[in-house]
């Protein structure tokens, strides 16, 4: 009764606010959106039949039941799109900032929604036997999904250009164009540490399918994706466009690049802060712990020498961290970005911009709309004075504003005015007024770079030159007046046309608009998956096959899981399905257990069902074969916001495969908390059983370091009173194969150096300690194979651990061992990594006859 009433106390004070969302039906695309952003939904619903007319007299198709979703929580601006569970264009409803993505146009949203609408129809084109299977699994098989990043950035911009008969200006990407060429096509074709890095998708891509398109003519692209479409091969693209063009993607990129030179190994910097001399980009934080993430342009270091910045995480939300002396620090809030000197940092309330001033990065205590029509700012400092400078976009152009207890406007230029930074009472800032980015204070020129001068800070800029980026003084010039902005260049596109002279697309909206009459949405129109996976799993005992699939709402409110596996080893049939809506679940499965482990010597049979084995010296050894079934129900209070907290009732019943288990049934209540702040990653479980047992579980892992990282764990696990084998013990070197129906990962203990499933007992406790050693920063490609290695490292490490029913210091376990690992980029965007390693035993109890060494190779990241 206690527990209950705890849990109902819980749900009335935490449960999440459910928004109210509506959705428009415009010829099939489904438009989901906050009832408070109507009219940006409104706007995109008018140029969707345009949109969709203009893309299929090109031969680009987009699926059906298509969904477009304006999301209030996705911080990074850039739009995604999916074709699994269902097909999705998800569009952030925060504008882009400064640099970013389409941050130069009136209306950001509409280039979202044109780019999803073109990369959806290149997704879904297949024919051949991947549009025959397609028929059998659905929308899983979808080899165009897999291809180089700069194809669709490069079609979707070429397509935009037409339809609207604009460019889609960024003056930095001009710059960087300008100042190099990648030699090889693989330094675009992957993310790189080092130049050009993310950014080669838009800065070269775009121009150089605008190259293929002026030399062979639309229909040669739309034929090598048609091509590509019917690929057994999804990963090979340089044979295809042999077969289209006459040669390889590497041939065309050579012809492209044309007398240009190479491009030197130079820096890429995304931000940077003098002294000292700290910078980072999509690789890492330099000095610093290197690691593949997004990261935005702006920080800054307190007085205590921290460096705060902002990044994205998997699922595109901001949030603020900090890295000191290779430990990382997290502020817990989202939805904030590009943190400045003073406590200033960013939001946005749906597409409504404001700055926040924060008490140590985590309280709010003022904040501060943005200027009457404004969609996006960027980059705020404050002085010493509380003057707060930021650039801001209104109508598509970036002026300086400072916020003295009102809004002031400082520039008004046409063109792009950014970085602002305050030199005691001086506001400089980067503009383009010129042509191409230079240092100012309102009135005077201060640099004359190369290609670009940007960030300034303290006395210093960032110059941009053909070895990459450089720190470079800042010189005034006093009374030299801003030179006039020169035309812009324009760039040649087919039949020697500008870009800008593609007028004849007639194609907008029809004369009658569709109507903007919305309904209210519902999480179960789109919770239903589109596609069947084959699944397949192998280990040394035996294999296990099926098909799988999961779906989820567009909005995330709901989801539901499903699965199938036959077993060859206890040739038994698995099944799972779950569903789930707005944090509350249901959760059935049907699994085996089978495994052999020891006992202590001596130790009593907990119970005369479980068969039993005496060892030549002493040791019993226990089967377990059971058959389980086991149904949940499970909520998650925090799921919309910090998902750590998971409360389960539930029931199980276990049966003999065979001969060897018992018949039983089982009910407990389940607590499971998991949380993390930047290196530290805290879990835990509490199971209450009906019989008056207890099982409590926690665990913490712990990263620290620079150039080399040090990672730290430890695990523990009892269970009160008697413990039913197999259910509420605990064990020493887990199949990790069987956490993929039970989920029960916290009774696995892994111990390198040793087999699994060695022991088995009412309590265990595991720790170790790993050390990673630089080897190579590899940065290696070739041509358009879909793999990018990053960096080669050395793990040595050494586990120990104990698993008995009354531990004492002669059950201790000691492995040991190193093992060799690759980070690396699969098919253009899925980041794994490759380890191949061999462990020892060390110590372990007399009753034990490990033997070593014990190969370990992994792919990939284990369930």
């Amino acid at each position: 009764m206690r527990l209950s009433g705890m849990i109902l106390i819980i749900f009335f004070v935490v449960s999440p606010e459910v928004y109210a969302l509506e959705y428009m039906n415009v010829q099939g695309v489904k438009i989901v959106f906050p009832d408070e952003e109507r009219k940006i939904a409104g706007s995109l619903a008018q140029e969707i039949p345009g949109m969709l007319a203009f893309l299929n007299a090109r031969g680009l198709y987009t699926g059906k039941k298509l969904y477009v979703v304006l999301d209030p929580d996705l911080d990074q601006p850039a739009v995604r799109v999916s074709v699994i569970p269902h097909q999705e264009i998800r569009i952030p409803l925060r504008a882009p900032g400064v640099l970013e993505e389409g941050f130069r146009l009136k209306d950001p949203w509409k280039w979202f929604l044109f780019k999803g609408l073109c990369l959806n129809a290149v997704y879904t084109m297949r024919s051949g036997l991947p549009g025959a299977a397609h028929m059998v699994f659905g929308e899983v098989v979808s080899p165009n999904v897999i291809m180089p990043g700069w194809l669709g950035e490069g079609i979707s911009h070429l397509m935009f250009c037409q339809y609207t008969g604009q460019t889609l200006e960024n003056p930095m990407d001009e710059a960087l164009l300008r100042a190099c060429i990648p030699e090889d096509i693989s330094m675009i074709s992957n993310h790189p540490g080092m130049f050009p890095g993310y950014y080669a998708y838009r800065i070269y891509g775009r121009a150089f399918v605008s190259w293929i398109y002026a030399k062979y003519g639309w229909e040669s692209i739309l034929g090598f994706l048609r091509i590509h479409g019917r690929g057994i091969i999804p990963l090979e693209v340089d044979l295809k466009a042999r077969k289209v063009f006459g040669h390889t993607w590497g041939f065309l990129w050579n012809e492209f690049r044309g007398d240009s030179h190479p491009c030197g190994r130079g820096r890429l910097i995304s931000g940077w802060w003098d002294n000292p001399f700290i910078y980072w980009n999509d690789a890492g934080i330099f000095p610093g712990r290197k690691g593949v993430r997004l990261r935005s342009r702006y920080g800054y270091v307190d007085k205590k020498g921290s460096l705060w910045i902002s990044e994205y995480d998997k699922t595109g939300v901001s949030h603020i961290l900090g890295s000191r002396k290779g430990v990382i620090l997290e502020v817990s809030r989202d939805h904030l970005w590009d943190p400045g000197p003073g406590g200033v940092v960013l939001s946005s309330r749906g597409s409504h911009p404001r700055v926040f001033i924060l008490s140590d990065l985590s309280r709010i205590i003022h904040r501060i709309d943005a200027p009457q029509g404004a969609i996006a700012m960027s980059g705020p400092v404050m002085d010493i004075d509380g003057r707060i400078a930021v650039s801001v976009n209104i109508g598509g152009n970036w002026d300086i504003w400072v916020w003295d207890t009102q809004w002031m406007r400082i520039t008004e230029t046409p063109g792009v005015e950014m970085d602002p930074w305050w030199q005691g009472d001086t506001l400089v800032f980067s503009s383009d007024i010129t042509g191409r980015f230079q240092i100012h204070t309102p009135g005077t020129r201060l640099t004359h770079a190369g290609f670009a001068a940007v960030l300034p800070r303290d006395g210093s800029c960032l110059c941009l030159g053909e070895q990459g980026w450089k720190v470079a003084s800042i010189k005034p010039e006093q009374g030299r007046e801003p030179e006039q902005r020169p035309e812009p260049e324009q760039r040649p596109g087919p039949e020697g046309k500008t870009a800008s002279g593609y007028k004849g697309t007639n194609m907008s909206a029809p004369d009658e608009g569709p109507s903007m009459e919305s309904r209210p949405y519902h999480v179960f129109e789109g919770i239903w998956p589109n596609y069947m996976v084959p699944d397949f799993y192998m280990d040394r005992n035996a294999y296990q096959a099926g098909l799988s699939t999961s779906g989820r709402d567009v909005t995330s409110e709901g989801a539901m899981d499903a699965g199938i596996r036959y077993c060859s080893g206890t040739e038994y049939v698995s099944w799972r399905l779950s569903g789930e809506l707005r944090g509350m679940g249901v959760r059935i499965r049907r699994y085996p257990v089978d495994y052999t482990s020891y006992l202590e010597p001596g130790s009593a049979p907990v119970s005369k069902d479980y068969p039993y084995q005496k060892t030549i010296k002493g040791r019993y050894v226990r089967k377990i074969e059971e058959s389980r079934h086991e149904t949940s129900l499970e909520w998650r209070p925090f799921y919309h916001n910090d998902d750590w907290l998971t409360i389960s009732a539930n029931v199980g019943r276990y049966r003999p495969i065979h001969h060897n288990g018992v018949n039983g049934d089982a009910f407990w209540v389940g607590l499971a908390v998991a949380k993390d702040w930047g290196g530290l990653d805290v879990r835990g479980n509490l199971d209450l059983y009906s019989g008056g047992q207890r099982s409590v579980f926690g665990g913490l892992r712990f990263f620290a370091g620079q150039k080399v990282l040090g990672m730290f764990h430890v695990e523990a696990g009892r269970t009160f009173n008697a413990y039913v084998p197999g259910h509420s013990s605990f064990r020493i070197g887990g199949n990790v194969g069987e956490g993929y129906f039970t989920l029960r990962p916290s009774r696995l203990f892994a111990l390198r150096g040793f087999d699994s499933d060695i022991l088995d007992a009412g309590q265990a406790v595991s720790a170790g300690f790993e050390v990673f050693w630089p080897l190579a920063d590899l940065q290696m490609g070739y041509k358009t194979l879909p793999l990018f290695l990053h960096r080669l490292r050395l793990g040595t490490f050494i586990d120990t651990g104990a698993c008995a029913d009354h531990m004492s210091s002669d059950d201790l376990l000691a492995g040991a061992g190193l093992e060799i690992i690759t980070s690396m980029e699969i098919a253009w965007g899925w980041f794994s990594s490759f380890s191949a390693g061999i462990a020892w035993p060390l110590r372990q109890p007399s009753y034990l006859d490990e033997h070593g060494p014990v190969l370990m190779v992994q792919i990939g990241h284990p369930l």
